[in-house]
């Protein structure tokens, strides 16, 4: 737990978290892919480079090696032909272009999931806490904020 977010932080001030980021977006971008990244992607390999020999120079493919040699497992998605089509022809940010055509053809695309972050962080950090936090919707959040900032004068008893 502490460790690991230590050494987050070490490799974020390194500037890690900036080399590690691929500025092509792909919501369904493979988990071995140079080409693309998707958040949760660049999450992953920057833990994987804060888990390494800490100082060494990290690179994106040296990422994906080091969290397959420690178990990572990618989450496969099923998704049909018209699905397919019709992200390809509607929605700018997921492409298959990583996919191995095999697996794209029968519909299982690989892709780093929250659920796939979990479970490698899991396997390899035990004594990380897990701690789920509640965001109120905007507008519960606005209402609070009013509440928040109403207040009333009240005379001075000696007024």
């Amino acid at each position: 737990g502490e460790r690991l977010q230590h050494r987050l932080v070490q490799e974020v001030l390194r500037g890690t978290a900036s080399a590690l980021f691929e500025s092509r977006y792909d919501m369904l971008s493979h988990p071995r892919s140079l080409q693309a990244q998707n958040s949760n992607q660049w999450l992953l390999e920057l833990v994987a480079a804060a888990q390494a020999q800490p100082g060494r120079s990290h690179s994106r493919a040296s990422a994906q090696t080091w969290l397959y040699e420690h178990g990572f497992r990618a989450d496969t998605v099923n998704i049909s032909a018209l699905e397919r089509l019709a992200a390809r022809l509607f929605k700018a940010n997921v492409s298959f272009d990583g996919q191995p055509a095999a697996q794209l053809l029968a519909g299982r695309v690989q892709v780093v999931t929250v659920r796939a972050l979990a479970r490698y962080l899991r396997a390899t950090e035990p004594d990380l806490t897990r701690r789920v936090l509640t965001v109120p919707s905007p507008r519960a959040a606005q209402r609070a904020a009013r509440r928040a900032t109403r207040f009333t004068v009240q005379p001075d008893a000696r007024d």
